[in-house]
Parts: C-alpha cells; sequence; structure tokens
C-alpha cells in the first residue's frame, strides 16, 4: 500500500548551525501558527515548520507571517530568505537540497553574513518635476505656449515632445542618480539599483550594510535628504533580509 504524505515542511530561510538555534527559534510560530524549528546540515541549518501539503496564498496575512519569522529571526542571527510558499515534503528531501547545493550556499551565507539590507525611494515633489522636467527646456516651453494659444499638436508632435520630456526627466534622474550613489556606496558593501517604476521616481536602490555601520550609513541617508528635501521625497526603508543580494534555486532533481 502506497501511502501519500499530507503533511510537509514549509520553509524559511537558511542560517548557520549553532548551538544558540533552539534559543532564537524557540517561540517563533509560523505558517498556521505552527512552531519554527531547524534542520541541520553540516555548518548549515534550514528554518522550518511543519505543514499541510497546500498551497498558501500570497495575501496579506500569509504574507506577513512568512516575513515576520524572518525578522524575527534576523534579530539574532544572519539568515538567507527563501521566497514565501516554499515547501518540502521530508527532511530528508530539504538535506538533499542543501547537501547538492552546500558549497554554493555557504559562500552566499558568509557573504551576507552580519550584514542587512536597507532600500531607498527617491521621488521628485510635484512642483520640483514640474520646474525641473515639464519647464526644463525653451523647447517645452515654447510648447505649452502654443497650447495656450490654441494650438492642436497631432500625432508625430505629441510623440516628438513626449520624447523631449524623458530625455530631460532621464537627465536629470542620473544626475540625482550618481550624485546620490557616489556618496552612499563607500559606506555599503554593495548596492543594486533596480526598476523605476512611474515618471516621478528617480532612485530605487537597495544597500547591503554591515550591522556595525547601520547607523553611519543612516546618517549619509540623512546628509543626502537634507540637501534635496525642499525637491524630492526620500523613502528609506529596512533593515530587511538581503533579498536583492542573494539568488538560492530550491528544486529537487
Amino acid at each position: 500500500m502506497i501511502v501519500i504524505p499530507t503533511e510537509g515542511l514549509y520553509l524559511y530561510g537558511i542560517v548557520s548551525d549553532n548551538k544558540n538555534n533552539s534559543s532564537i527559534f524557540s517561540g517563533i510560530k509560523g505558517m498556521d501558527n505552527a512552531e519554527v524549528y531547524t534542520i541541520s546540515c553540516k555548518n548549515l541549518a534550514v528554518a522550518v515548520s511543519k505543514t499541510p501539503l497546500t498551497v498558501y496564498e500570497p495575501d496579506r496575512e500569509n504574507s506577513f507571517r512568512h516575513e515576520q519569522v524572518i525578522r524575527a529571526v534576523m534579530e539574532h542571527e544572519t539568515i538567507i530568505p527563501i521566497c514565501f510558499g516554499v515547501i518540502f515534503k521530508s527532511e530528508e528531501d530539504i538535506r538533499y537540497l542543501v547537501e547538492s547545493t552546500y558549497t554554493e550556499l555557504e559562500e552566499i551565507y558568509y557573504s551576507v553574513k552580519g550584514k542587512i539590507e536597507v532600500g531607498l525611494l527617491i521621488f521628485w515633489k510635484k512642483d520640483s518635476f514640474t520646474s525641473e522636467v515639464l519647464e526644463g527646456s525653451r523647447e517645452i516651453k515654447n510648447l505649452k505656449k502654443e497650447i495656450a494659444a490654441g494650438k492642436d499638436l497631432n500625432y508625430y508632435e505629441k510623440m516628438y515632445y513626449g520624447e523631449v520630456i524623458q530625455k530631460i526627466a532621464d537627465k536629470r534622474r542620473d544626475y540625482y542618480r550618481d550624485e546620490v550613489i557616489s556618496v552612499l556606496k563607500n559606506h555599503a558593501v554593495s548596492y543594486k539599483l533596480n526598476d523605476i517604476v512611474g515618471e516621478k521616481m528617480i532612485l530605487n536602490a537597495a544597500f547591503l550594510v554591515d550591522k556595525e555601520k547601520e547607523e553611519l550609513f543612516d546618517l549619509k541617508v540623512n546628509e543626502v535628504y537634507e540637501k534635496w528635501k525642499n525637491n524630492l521625497v526620500f523613502k528609506y526603508t529596512g533593515p530587511w533580509p538581503p533579498y536583492n543580494f542573494v539568488t538560492v534555486k530550491l528544486r529537487i532533481e
């Protein structure tokens, strides 16, 4: 008779295998309020909780629970975060995963050990976007005068002026990005520029920072903020697990 398993293990992240894990994970609740514990493999361990073999919807409650476990662990030690919703059938499968990719996982772990991720988003204020971009060239000013005088733009004129506005925005965006990065990169281990979303976004960046230098990095971000606070909006977030700086493929062949 073939027994089909109905229970599996939900994965949260990879940590070091040390004697303090039992106390670190004591009281941490995971998905469905299940106890979180670790499965050891050499010098690493995987944080898991028991779970039905099901598909978790990435809704607000489930996503919060997943993130809450990772953030609770990172208060005490470095964790390589595993993306939401990964479930394995058994401890044997998990150990096979770790053993088959151990060299890569160990290298990743030590590359982010003792480090945190912080995020920085920068946007133009509405008035600044207007003055720097929409009124940033003689061509645009002339266009506004023509429209005010009643001129009806054809398709090609609209396309042309749209391209002009885009070029001006890109040039100003590049200026701000280079200025900000030149200040912050010397106080971070690494940084990553993510995609810009929306015309008013200037910077979408993640920085990997030594925990011991977090306060200094915060001060440098504040220096940049003070310089441009009248023109730009800053959103500084973290600390986060190093999502932007680790890539772990979890798959049983």
